[in-house]
């Protein structure tokens, strides 16, 4: 409580272990280590299950501040709610709903690091997303998915065409077409990155998966195959039958 912690912040910036600092929100105190080794070093001497609790604590907290309004702090969110899962399962303590609800602020930290273009963090975000969710979660699926293109985008292109592999493999098991069809885009996509003779592939690949969209009533996926097949001809100069596409 307030009535607890101000004495013990006034003595510990008395001994300057802390000092105030700028508030994230305006109706809050705030205050920050003087360096980040006693930052560290503080951490360092709580036992797992204590850092765990206020990781939790925290991100609750955070919610609770924001209000519903959870996009733009997903990341450290879900950075929290992360760490809080990972030394529970350390302690044999595992909370699944606590792993999921880390998932799933972190995939949609990732997917809008990947719409920026902010591949780096996309990569981050999504690789470790995938790793807290179910194996055949559809969030889990279109997490390496993400993956695979932000892996793509940094000429990783082994890593990019496995993770790839593997998101079709989960979206064919659990009868996600959408997410199949566009894994097999990005599959044909891919291959062009290496062999620019590819084009005719990626053009059939799109126009099977046209019908296949306009089925499931997917904009995105529809998108996309438009997207790739106009490519395809304005890489060839076709460039009427391109932005007729666009």
């Amino acid at each position: 409580t307030a009535d607890r912690a101000t004495p013990l912040l006034d003595d510990r910036t008395r001994r300057e272990l802390v000092q105030p600092a700028t508030p994230s929100f305006f109706d809050e105190t705030a205050y920050s280590f003087r360096h980040i080794l006693i930052r560290d070093a503080a951490y360092r001497s709580l036992p797992k299950r204590t850092r765990g609790e206020l990781h939790e604590t925290y991100a609750h907290w955070l919610e609770e501040k924001v209000g519903g309004r959870e996009i733009g702090h997903e990341e450290v969110l879900g950075y929290h709610f992360e760490q809080a899962y990972r030394y529970r399962d350390e302690l044999g303590l595992a909370d699944d709903a606590l792993g999921m609800r880390a998932g799933r602020l972190l995939a949609s930290g990732g997917r809008r690091a990947l719409a920026r273009s902010d591949i780096a963090a996309a990569e981050g975000l999504l690789s470790r997303a995938a790793a807290l969710l179910p194996e055949d979660d559809g969030e889990r699926v279109e997490c390496l998915l993400g993956l695979a293109v932000a892996l793509r985008e940094r000429g990783e292109f082994e890593r990019a065409a496995k993770v790839n592999d593997e998101a079709i493999e989960r979206a064919v098991a659990t009868g996600l077409e959408g997410t199949g069809a566009r894994g097999r885009l990005n599959a044909a996509l891919l291959r062009l990155y290496r062999d620019p003779a590819g084009t005719d592939e990626l053009v059939i690949a799109a126009e099977e998966a046209l019908s296949l969209f306009e089925r499931l009533e997917d904009d995105a996926g529809l998108a996309q195959a438009l997207w790739f097949i106009a490519l395809s001809h304005w890489n060839r100069c076709f460039v009427g039958r391109a932005e007729k596409l666009l």
